[in-house]
């Protein structure tokens, strides 16, 4: 189908093709990747610095 305009064709539909379905996931991450630093629970040498606002 197209729509012209005094004549001239300004839009034309065309039929799109169906796209394949997405697959679903839950939760908040959904599909991505998470990456743990092995020392997250290392003890922090300057927290009462940082605590004090001196860092």
């Amino acid at each position: 189908m197209t729509i012209t305009k005094r004549g001239i064709p300004v839009v034309e539909f065309v039929r799109k093709t169906e796209d394949a379905p997405r697959k679903r996931v839950f939760g908040v991450l959904g599909d991505k990747k998470v990456v743990i630093d092995p020392d997250w629970a290392r003890p922090q040498e300057d927290l009462d610095a940082w605590l004090a606002g001196d860092v």
